[in-house]
């Protein structure tokens, strides 16, 4: 911070006050009093071409460009021999993209008589004409439909002029062209600081963290948008299209923490709707129409729509879970298993996957075993009132006395077994999660069962008897 240590020339005892304690300010850090104070002091005698440039000196260290200019400009014009100032103002329009402007005024340096100026003069305009030969280079491959070489070009172009709007603008086209949508946001981040006045930067931003599904982001910057100019139809549009969106998104979460997965699958719906033009919205929709569709028990077409959610997003956790549970309504147990894997590989310590894994080497398990779900026809995520209704129903249809040929009868009873022994387990929580588990209770060879087996077992007929019996008659309605 050199330039503050100009000798102040005399401008009156005032003047020369103020432009001290401006300097002191910036000693302490407090910069907005410092402008005040050079402010002030060019109040008191507007024709100090020093107050300017030390004002100008302040703004542009504080990153207030356009002041920077005005100030270097006017210090220039009242004293058109000041070169600290023309230097100063060259460096910044050099930055900004105004070669032939910067050209000029360190041309009009006499490097005779600014012989501390004289290497930098002559740096400053070999950068000007080295970035100019860049600057032709990346509009002919520009010409050509070479954009990643313009691109690799533009970067040596704007390590120098970063402030270059113009070029800034082009690099947009180009990335655009490369389809780096990373970068290209990151430009386009730039630009609206540079150029905080054209709209179109907000709505561009704006549509690309939409597309992305930042619902937040794209609503930053639409408000800045409609802050410049309220009347924006194209920014207006949008943002009332995010409102919609941002409510839908609300309700499906809150209709999920509810279980209310009819409701899930009606919003998620219409958000698929609403969101057609979004890539990673639309993606998001159809993930909650995965999960509801699995969770209502829509198993085809939710096979489908979790298949298609998870091909293009494989991170896509919950989608595939919901896939995993679909197979295990389906007793596709390899499949499913190749699911759970999948999402241990991505996220190693994920319990309900270890849990699920277990469940099906307990299945396989059983799979040389009695299936009292299949005996009683039932889905082993099957309430024990779905059990109850579904074990009544099929002792009507095979109890004995329906038939009359002596093999049928004898059928009849095999399968009254069958559904009692199903029952007995099915219906007694602790049976039923040591079967589910991959131990029998029922069965006498298996070491870890409660002591039942036989088909003498206690319980095994008693349900059947609890169940029809009246007064010690058996009474039927076969309906």
């Amino acid at each position: 911070m050199k330039f503050f240590c100009f000798i102040v020339i005399i401008c009156g005892i005032k003047c020369e006050t103020l432009i001290e304690k401006a300097n002191n300010a910036i000693q302490s850090g407090n910069f907005s009093e410092a402008l005040s104070f050079y402010s002030l002091a060019i109040y008191e005698n507007e024709t100090n071409y020093l107050s300017y440039f030390l004002r100008g000196s302040l703004n542009e260290m504080l990153g207030r460009t356009t002041a920077a200019i005005n100030d270097f400009s006017k210090s220039i014009e009242i004293n058109p021999s000041f070169d600290d100032a023309k230097v100063r103002l060259a460096l910044i329009l050099i930055k900004q993209g105004e070669l032939d402007r910067a050209e000029s005024y360190l041309n009009e340096i006499d490097q005779h008589e600014a012989i501390k100026l004289t290497q930098t003069v002559t740096s400053n305009i070999n950068i000007i004409i080295y970035t100019r030969e860049k600057m032709k280079e990346m509009q002919q491959n520009m010409h050509q439909n070479k954009l990643q070489e313009a691109f690799d070009v533009s970067q040596t172009i704007i390590d120098t002029i970063p402030m270059c709007i113009h070029c800034r603008k082009m690099r947009v086209l180009m990335l655009e062209g490369i389809k780096n949508d990373e970068l290209l946001q990151l430009e386009l981040k730039i630009l609206s600081q540079l150029n905080p006045n054209d709209l179109e930067i907000f709505l561009k931003l704006a549509k690309y963290a939409y597309n992305e599904g930042d619902i937040v982001e794209s609503h930053n910057q639409l408000k800045r948008c409609l802050i410049s100019d309220p009347d924006q139809s194209n920014c207006k549009t949008l943002f009332k299209k995010l409102k919609k969106i941002k409510k839908l998104q609300e309700n499906i979460e809150s209709y999920i923490g509810k279980n209310d997965f009819s409701r899930v699958l009606s919003e998620a719906s219409s958000l698929l709707q609403e969101s057609s033009d979004s890539t990673k919205i639309t993606r998001n929709a159809k993930s909650f129409l995965c999960r509801a569709n699995q969770k209502l028990g829509n198993l085809v077409e939710a096979l489908s729509l979790c298949s298609l959610v998870i091909k293009n997003n494989p991170d896509d956790i919950e989608a595939m879970f919901s896939r995993a549970e679909i197979y295990m309504s389906k007793e596709e147990y390899e499949f499913a298993k190749s699911d759970y894997n999948e999402i241990l590989q991505r996220h190693q310590n994920n319990q309900k996957a270890t849990d699920a894994l277990n469940k099906i080497e307990n299945i396989l398990k059983l799979k040389n075993k009695k299936d009292y779900y299949k005996i009683l026809n039932v889905p082993r995520t099957a309430t024990k009132q779905e059990i109850e209704r579904a074990y009544k129903g099929l002792v009507k249809k095979w109890h004995p006395d329906r038939f009359r040929d002596e093999d049928k009868i004898k059928t009849a009873n095999s399968k009254l077994e069958q559904l009692n022994q199903a029952w007995t387990v099915l219906t007694d929580d602790e049976k039923r999660k040591q079967y589910d588990s991959g131990n029998d209770p029922m069965d006498p060879q298996d070491h870890n069962n409660y002591g039942g087996g036989s088909s003498s077992d206690r319980g095994s007929h008693s349900s059947f008897f609890n169940f029809f019996q009246n007064n010690g008659q058996f009474r039927f309605a076969f309906g």
